[in-house]
């Protein structure tokens, strides 16, 4: 009777065990089949106002933490914050939740106690990411609850996100996910290339030939001597010798302690950039599309191009005043560099033309131009193909 009691408590047991572990894998957080880790940009839009909004998500096994930052000027001051995000995945939506104020300049103490959470939904393109969605603010003390459109793109490469570089000033960046992998690939790597190095050394032994005694040749029986008629050898005459003409001395200058050759004054150029042979030779043949004004104010620009999206065999030329500055360069996820000198005789107005060299393997053919203007930053997505240019127009700020 009390082994029977005992095996109907241990299956009722090993039930009660059954249903406790499904219904905690139940309230597992569900991890999505896209990689969302990484660097986003875009904007958050009310009825007022468009704002600068980025955020950096960190994804571990469907575990996700993140953080936002919000740029807008008040009363021409940039005015920026940087919090924490607490981000899950509701069926197809995701939710990022602002938590923790880590750095801000707000005057005011109210700005402060704003929470923000975001509703969005993921959009995976041919060449892009994109979250997309609707905001709201939770009402505080002097506040009223706000809403709004939110709008994020993936960034190419984490690098161009300026809440990205914040992070790694303040050591938040060796926790996120896509950091790490990073590193665990580049070790991988590294291995890889010692592995090779060591597979390709060889051990050499020496190996002592054995000592074999030379068989002496046979002694060759003499031939016998037959009597020579004597050869007579017609020798040529001696060539009369030459009498070479003596070549006066140079004569020198009157007064050669007076005069001194001038001195070399050797300048070093600027770099010219190599130009492809060929780049944007249909110019004139296709449409120019103004995507941008950008007012400058120094004297040199830096301009970095990546793909923007899926590298995809992009080329693209850069064209400034109907002159080829970069040519044919190859779209990646590596920077590409060059730096524009803003001389008086290009004047205070210049254009700029991203020209399609092809179309790569998706059209249209797509770029992330980064210009640096001094302590100004702007980045550019442009797009263009074989009927249509996209051109940016520079002007400087007076």
């Amino acid at each position: 009777m009390q082994q029977k009691n005992y095996h109907h408590f241990l299956v009722i047991s090993i039930f009660v065990l059954m249903v406790v572990l499904c219904t905690s894998k139940s309230f597992a957080q569900p991890k999505s089949k896209y990689d969302i880790s990484g660097a986003w940009s875009g904007y958050v839009k009310t009825t007022q106002k468009k704002i600068t909004y980025e955020v950096v998500i960190s994804d571990s096994s469907g575990t996700y933490i993140g953080y936002s930052k919000i740029i807008f000027s008040n009363k021409g001051k940039e005015i920026s914050a940087i919090k924490s995000l607490s981000i899950r995945k509701e069926e197809e939506k995701y939710i990022l939740e602002e938590e923790v104020l880590l750095s801000d300049n707000f005057e005011d103490d109210a700005p402060r106690k704003i929470k923000q959470i975001n509703t969005l939904d993921l959009v995976i393109g041919t060449k892009k990411m994109t979250l997309s969605g609707e905001f709201k603010t939770k009402a505080t003390m002097g506040l009223k609850s706000a809403t709004g459109e939110v709008f994020l793109q993936k960034a190419v490469v984490p690098d161009s996100s300026e809440l990205f570089n914040e992070l790694g000033n303040m050591g938040l960046t060796e926790e996120l996910s896509f950091v790490k992998q990073a590193k665990e690939q580049a070790a991988i790597e590294i291995a890889k290339e010692k592995n090779k190095d060591t597979a390709a050394v060889a051990v050499v032994v020496p190996v002592t030939p054995p000592v074999v005694k030379p068989i002496p040749p046979p002694v060759p029986k003499p031939a016998p001597v037959k009597p020579s008629q004597p050869v007579v050898k017609n020798t040529p005459p001696a060539p009369k010798p030459v009498q070479s003409k003596p070549v006066p001395p140079p004569s020198k200058p009157a007064n050669t302690a007076a005069v001194a050759p001038p001195p070399v004054v050797v300048r070093a150029p600027r770099p010219i950039p190599v130009v492809a042979e060929g780049s944007a030779s249909d110019l004139s043949k296709r449409s120019i599309e103004t995507i941008q004004t950008v007012y400058f104010k120094t004297d040199s620009l830096s301009l970095t191009l990546y793909d923007n999206g899926e590298v995809d065999g992009d080329t693209v030329s850069v064209v400034v005043n109907g002159k080829v500055i970069m040519g044919k360069k190859g779209l990646s996820t590596k920077a590409i560099t060059e730096t524009l000198y803003l001389t008086p005789e290009m004047g205070d107005s210049l254009q700029m033309i991203m020209y399609a060299e092809n179309l790569g393997a998706i059209a249209p053919n797509t770029g992330l131009l980064i210009i640096q203007d001094g302590r100004d930053r702007y980045e550019i997505r442009f797009s263009g193909d074989l009927n249509k240019n996209a051109a940016i127009i520079f002007k400087r700020r007076k």
